[in-house]
């Protein structure tokens, strides 16, 4: 609906692709209707090739050879985007943590490593905008005054960006965040499976404490898998960054 895919700005900012596969399609869509309200907010235009799972499901559990399958198939389609200039942006860390590093392991192709270079988890690629004065700051005071309890996921971390979605956070007027670098033992199926679940928990047990202890009026996260162990410990949904930004506007 036109609430979802606003008309492109006359003379748009940036031109990207983004890149979604499973998390949006099947576990996560309004994260990324979230993403896509707040890149046309910032006339940002983007567009939404056809692609396959980024391959880490398999990965996780040892399959090889069909990791590499999607691997190629993906850079087959986002190639010829990135060399026309676009850059890929990704809002879920484990999709972009493979664009970006394991592409190349599977592949060992140029043309991997050009998709890599060309990767923008989405927290990094809206910090890069500020970077390049071109992201809009226009929030309202909605968020004034709550305290975020951020959720730093293992495959951001592993990224070495920084915290850029903390960074994005802070942005909004009024908001502390405190970010909490600790796993949550969700390992995509391993903490779903019901024979390693209460290992897991168990496991997860230092981000939760930490985050109870931060006492946050929001909890955050950038990864949908952690988010659903953060809600059975602590009792709360959390939301995705992109999810506060897009209130923060307004939208």
């Amino acid at each position: 609906d036109k609430a979802n895919h606003p008309a492109p700005p006359a003379t748009p900012v940036d031109s990207v692709v983004l890149f979604y596969t499973c998390i949006g399609n099947f576990f996560d869509p309004p994260m990324v209707i979230d993403t896509a309200k707040v890149l046309a907010h910032n006339d940002v235009v983007f567009e939404v090739p056809k692609q396959e799972c980024c391959g880490m499901a398999n990965l996780d559990i040892g399959d090889i050879e069909a990791a590499t399958k999607k691997a190629q198939a993906n850079v087959d389609v986002l190639l010829p985007l990135v060399r026309a200039g676009k850059k890929i942006v990704v809002p879920s860390p484990s999709c972009s943590l493979m664009l970006k590093q394991e592409y190349p392991r599977l592949l060992g192709t140029a043309e991997a490593q050009e998709i890599s270079a060309n990767t923008y988890d989405v927290g990094q690629y809206l910090m890069w905008l500020r970077r390049e004065g071109k992201l809009k700051q226009d929030f309202t005071e909605g968020f004034s005054g709550k305290k975020i309890g951020y959720h730093a996921p293992c495959h951001l971390r592993a990224q070495n960006i920084g915290l850029t979605s903390r960074d994005l956070l802070s942005l909004i007027p009024g908001v502390e965040v405190t970010a909490i670098e600790q796993c949550s033992a969700h390992d995509g199926s391993w903490g779903m499976s019901k024979e390693f679940y209460e290992e897991s928990m168990k496991m997860g047990g230092k981000l939760f404490r930490q985050m109870k202890e931060a006492e946050p009026d929001i909890v955050a996260t950038d990864c949908s898998f952690a988010s659903l162990h953060l809600n059975q410990a602590l009792g709360t949904v959390p939301m995705h960054p992109i999810q506060i930004v897009r209130e923060a506007y307004g939208l």
